[in-house]
């Protein structure tokens, strides 16, 4: 009876250990969900990021040029 015991005993902790092993499981999928997520977001922000900054050069020289004509009007007056 004492066997009998042990072992029911023994199956109560590994049920037990399964159970923790299926929410650890279950919390690295989770996590591994977040991160593409995350990889995700942050790869458009990348591409806003290279699209401000083309703007931005664009932008600039476009003042550049207005900056130009600017002076050469002034120089022709």
């Amino acid at each position: 009876n004492i066997a009998a015991a042990q072992l029911s005993s023994g199956w109560a902790q590994l049920n037990q250990t399964k159970t923790q092993l299926d929410q650890a499981a279950s919390q690295l999928s989770a996590a591994k969900e977040n991160v593409t997520n995350a990889q995700a977001t942050l790869a458009t922000a990348q591409a806003e990021l290279e699209k401000g900054q083309m703007q931005l050069a664009a932008a600039k020289t476009n003042l550049q040029t207005k900056i130009a004509a600017l002076q050469a009007s002034f120089l022709f007056q």
